[in-house]
């Protein structure tokens, strides 16, 4: 069920966020990472990706550099994941949205601070796909996935084996 929930909201996600947000408000996060656009500043130098990744170092001091996703468009922010000790595998990053034209940090997502609706948005891949849940719950939800969809792994990955081959030359 699990899946099944996860799994619409990755078809879905601006209509299962908006569904979350009427019990649990919060912001719109995708839109705010993915579509953050800033204001291209004439003769200015965009702002280089180590000096990015110290700004970002500073408004989460305890936290080490994960991933950065750099701009494609003069109009895009620059976003720095960073990881605090301990970071379980799966579960949400610390976002630290850039603007290169300004040197400025813009905005900080930051898991300790979501709100429950946002917190539940955030979790929602990591869970779909399993990750982070443990060894233990990893199974019961490949059990329950394979028992409510029908399909055997064992078998699908026979059919794959008995394709036709092509001719050896």
């Amino acid at each position: 069920m699990l899946v099944n929930f996860t799994g619409v909201y990755l078809a879905f996600p601006q209509q299962i966020s908006a569904a979350i947000n009427v019990v649990w408000p919060g912001r719109d996060m995708r839109a705010a990472m993915f579509q953050a656009r800033v204001e291209p500043l004439r003769g200015a130098t965009p702002i280089t990706l180590d000096a990015a990744i110290d700004l970002a170092r500073q408004r989460v001091p305890d936290a080490r550099f994960l991933n950065a996703f750099l701009p494609t468009r003069p109009d895009q922010a620059l976003r720095i994941g960073l990881v605090r000790p301990g970071h379980a595998e799966g579960a949400p990053i610390v976002t630290v949205i850039v603007d290169p034209w300004r040197h400025s940090v813009v905005d900080v997502f930051d898991p300790r601070t979501l709100s429950t609706g946002e917190s539940i948005i955030a979790w929602q891949r990591a869970l779909h796909y399993g990750i982070g849940l443990g060894g233990h719950l990893q199974v019961f939800g490949l059990r329950l996935g394979r028992d409510h969809s029908g399909l055997r792994h064992d078998r699908l990955l026979h059919v794959v084996d008995q394709a036709p081959q092509p001719p050896r030359r």
